[in-house]
């Protein structure tokens, strides 16, 4: 006796492992790259959207609108593609009468008029081949050949489930170089859900001969998926090919993705688009790193560009370094109320397992965007550009996306906890896009077979605490210092020229000096003077204050700079007002001698711009 399965569990299997159309298309495209293909065409035909087709059926199933009417409303939102066929199908369903008649030509007609083709020139399957492994889920072929050295992409054996996500019906053209006949399979997915209490071994499926081939050298691989379970039009094509798709195949290097796919919706070319090098090259920081071994020590050099401020720095760490930052910190259990911690060593042979990966970083101050010459008008264009890509950095083997590392949901060395733990929020993931690129064979560094990361390991737990230590420590921490150190500078050079306490040391020395020429009278009017002045500075000195509050909430840092030097020359103009008004005042005295008037209009001049100074302290609020 041995394990057996129903055959409605492999639906269930390839849902669970297959989670998106986006996923299952990339697992078809990486079966053709392991054949061999220099190219894979993907040719989606849609004539009849899914959800306007089971609108159909629903009008059919559960109304009494005439037949008529059905097909009146599946001819309007049908788009013509091949004109003989569309017009087959409404011509057929405009001559049944009966229902149910009706209902199997509509299915029959939707097989036909919307389906997914993917093929490529790799080295196919022989008769034999679909038999003893297509037909093998979980099938080790490529996995024993991977442990050999091979580099395949995939190496589970259910990649061949995707074409169940797609549709419901699948048919394989396939044949060798040499072989004079193509090798056909037909799969009714819909039968595993019906056959409810069948095995799955009953169930057979049984590949056959096919035509003779036009010319013996002929080799490679035809998917057919028809019986879509979802809405393919140019739309959501284009939308998938701009998304995830345009992430699975290395973006950073410009066409590569064209150089391999050739997509076609209804027969029209749709291009994939790569990272714009001029959106790289206005970056406000980047990050370059490599780790090797070298003379039988881990090394890692890079280099942190801070363009936006014109600094730069070198990374370097090795040997007993790297050893040091690869180490894996993970919590314990500890007494009530202590968090513990203990630091797990990565050995020199794990680090040599990894064998290298070479890294690349993008960061954008989202705030102080521009719009890019040539690639964006404005800098809401430029945000979406930004957007288009960001999520954090990707990670990618022999050229192809390890998933889910980068997706907007997969924060995988915490960039978001550290940004948002910190003040300025900086390198959090909706700031960075960038790659990992590693050529670690599947043997010390496996994918989960549900494509949802690595499976964990000491390897695959040091890639993580070298790209870790690399983006939020070394990157960041320059980041962080660089602005640091400009913000002590502005402050210095602050400090060194404040116009407050220059005019306010100017003040007291012009009072004294009055205080001296009057030999004690007025001396009620001088301390109201003093007050005055003195409830002036502390006015002024709240509105720097408050000022250092607009600084940290600014939107925009040049328009910052723009409006401090602004409240400069403001607090600059007032203060010389007021050393103007006391030396007048001086004058006045040194003429005619001390009255009541003059002290009274010296009064009546610091009320003036006490005034003003409350006036410019509402602009900072």
């Amino acid at each position: 006796m041995s394990f057996s399965f129903e055959a409605r569990t492999l639906l269930e299997l390839g849902k669970e492992l297959i989670s998106t159309d986006e996923v299952a298309l990339y697992e078809l495209i990486k079966n053709a790259v392991d054949a061999g293909s220099p190219k894979v065409e993907i040719r989606v035909r849609s004539s009849l959207a899914y959800t306007d087709y089971r609108e159909a059926v629903r009008r059919l199933r559960e109304t009494r609108e005439a037949l008529s009417e059905v097909t009146s409303f599946i001819r309007g939102k049908m788009v013509v593609d091949d004109r003989d066929q569309c017009e087959a199908c409404l011509s057929e369903l405009d001559r049944i009468t009966d229902r149910e008649i009706y209902g199997e030509k509509l299915d029959a007609h939707y097989a036909v008029l919307n389906s997914i083709a993917i093929k490529d020139t790799g080295e196919g399957m022989a008769l034999d081949d679909l038999n003893d492994v297509y037909l093998r889920i979980g099938t080790r072929q490529r996995r024993r050949r991977n442990e050999e050295g091979a580099t395949y992409l995939g190496d589970k054996g259910i990649g061949r489930l995707s074409a169940m996500r797609l549709g419901n019906l699948l048919t394989v053209l396939t044949s060798k170089e040499g072989e004079s006949h193509w090798n056909v399979l037909n799969v009714n997915w819909g039968v595993f859900s019906h056959s409810d209490d069948m095995l799955v071994q009953d169930i057979e499926i049984a590949p056959k001969r096919g035509k003779r081939k036009t010319e013996p050298n002929d080799q490679g691989t035809a998917i057919l998926i028809r019986n879509l379970n979802a809405d393919w039009t140019l739309v959501r094509f284009k939308e998938l090919l701009d998304g995830k798709i345009a992430r699975f195949i290395d973006p950073f290097e410009a066409g590569l993705a064209n150089r391999l796919l050739v997509a076609r919706h209804n027969g029209k070319r749709v291009l994939i688009p790569s990272i714009p090098k001029a959106l790289m090259k206005h970056a406000h920081a980047s990050c370059r790193a490599t780790f090797r071994f070298e003379d039988g020590d881990p090394v890692i050099d890079g280099r942190v560009d801070y363009r936006e401020k014109q600094r730069a720095t070198v990374i370097e760490a090795r040997g007993s370094e790297v050893m040091t930052v690869s180490r894996t910190v993970r919590k314990r259990r500890a007494k009530r109320g202590h968090a513990a911690f203990e630091e797990t060593p990565i050995s020199r042979g794990d680090l040599a397992k990894l064998g290298g990966f070479d890294l690349e970083v993008y960061w954008y101050n989202r705030r102080i965007v521009d719009s890019i010459e040539g690639l964006t008008e404005s800098k809401t264009a430029t945000r979406a550009q930004i957007a288009r890509w960001s999520g954090g950095p990707m990670l990618y083997r022999y050229g192809f996306r390890v998933l889910p590392f980068g997706d907007p949901d997969d924060d995988w060395i915490s960039l978001d906890k550290m940004a948002f733990g910190s003040a300025g929020f900086k390198l959090n993931r909706q700031q960075i896009f960038g790659r990992i690129r590693i050529e670690t064979p599947h043997l010390h560094l496996s994918e989960q077979t549900n494509r949802e990361g690595l499976v964990q390991s000491e390897v695959s737990d040091a890639l993580k605490r070298l790209v870790t230590w690399i983006i939020n420590v070394e990157f960041r921490n320059f980041i962080n210092q660089v602005d640091k150190e400009e913000k002590l500078q502005f402050r210095k050079e602050e400090l060194e020229n404040n116009q407050i306490l220059r005019a306010e040391r100017t003040l007291l020395k012009a009072v004294s000096d009055l205080r001296s020429m009057l030999d004690g009278s007025h001396e009620q009017e001088l301390k109201e003077v003093m007050s005055t002045a003195s409830a002036l500075r502390e006015e002024a000195l709240g509105v720097l204050k408050r000022l250092e509050e607009v600084e940290r909430q600014s939107t925009e840092d040049r328009e910052k700079f723009v409006y401090l030097a602004g409240v400069g020359l403001m607090t600059e103009f007032v203060f010389h007002e007021l050393e103007r008004a006391v030396a007048h005042t001086m004058k006045v005295i040194s003429e005619v001698g001390v009255t009541p008037a003059g002290v009274s209009t010296l009064k009546d001049q610091l009320q003036t711009l006490h005034k003003r100074v409350a006036a410019f302290d509402e602009l900072t609020l």
